[in-house]
């Protein structure tokens, strides 16, 4: 359970989501972030239910600066399971507007899609070239203008993508189960697939979502060879997904006649 004092300032959280009041929310955040960084799980955990229930209630800036936070809480140890639906929502509304976005800048503009990010001024320029004078009139003879509302929520899709894929990078790490969960959910499989090939900086979504494929299977199992180190290293090799520990367990060592059979059936990888 939360103290008083945890519990107010999600209070305050609240208020301030219901409020609009975009500045008070953050100032909050940030508060609610250094009181508990170094908390222990079960404030972590309850703290982070309490979180997760905001996202319905805020605008897509918002709620990817929450997705951060709540992210970096399940990178310290909270339990991830509360923010996985949310997370996914977030992302999926993201992506699919990042795709919508290169399509639309496309059919108005020869200029390159704009580097992503989420200042202010970086998210109104992508829209006024949406919508605004700034692309090519009628290009295709298409003339596909959008209405500036619009034409801001594909920019801000574009602009936030980055904020939801860490918080989703953060869970997909820190369980099997719901990698292959996500893995199956064909919203976000879609939304990832077609943002691929324009936003390069997201390429750890696709591999996370892929890790339980990259290894065919023999019969229901998934076999590695495993020879022994061709030198010893002497320094600590920096790992990509670092929450993601390899472990082996030894069951039994298996008979020279059984080790021969699964030895005749594997080949040498690429």
């Amino acid at each position: 359970m939360l103290d008083h004092v945890l519990d107010q300032r999600c209070d305050d959280l609240y208020r301030a989501a219901e409020a609009e009041d975009a500045p008070r929310f953050l100032a909050t955040l940030q508060d609610l972030w250094e009181r508990t960084e170094e908390s222990d799980a079960p404030i972590a955990n309850a703290l982070l239910v309490r979180l997760c229930g905001l996202f319905d209630r805020l605008p897509p800036g918002l709620g990817a600066r929450l997705s951060v936070m709540s992210g970096a809480m399940v990178e310290n140890g909270a339990d991830p399971a509360p923010l996985v639906d949310p997370v996914v929502v977030g992302l999926c509304d993201a992506l699919e507007h990042s795709a919508e976005f290169a399509r639309a800048w496309r059919a108005v503009t020869d200029r390159r899609l704009p580097e992503p990010g989420p200042q202010d001024r970086v998210v109104l320029g992508a829209a006024r070239v949406l919508s605004g004078p700034l692309g090519l009139p009628g290009r295709f003879g298409l003339g596909r203008r959008l209405p500036f509302a619009r034409a801001l929520d594909l920019a801000a899709g574009w602009a936030l993508a980055e904020d939801w894929s860490a918080a989703a990078t953060t869970v997909l790490q820190r369980s099997a189960a719901i990698r292959a969960d996500l893995s199956r959910r064909p919203r976000l499989a879609a939304a990832v697939a077609a943002t691929e090939e324009d936003r390069p900086d997201l390429w750890c979504l696709p591999r996370l979502l892929a890790v339980l494929d990259d290894e065919p299977l023999l019969d229901g199992h998934r076999v590695l060879v495993l020879d022994e180190p061709s030198h010893r290293h002497t320094w600590n090799i920096g790992r990509t997904y670092p929450m993601m520990r390899p472990s082996i367990t030894l069951d039994r060592v298996l008979p020279e006649e059984e080790a021969r059979m699964w030895s005749s059936r594997v080949a040498p990888g690429p």
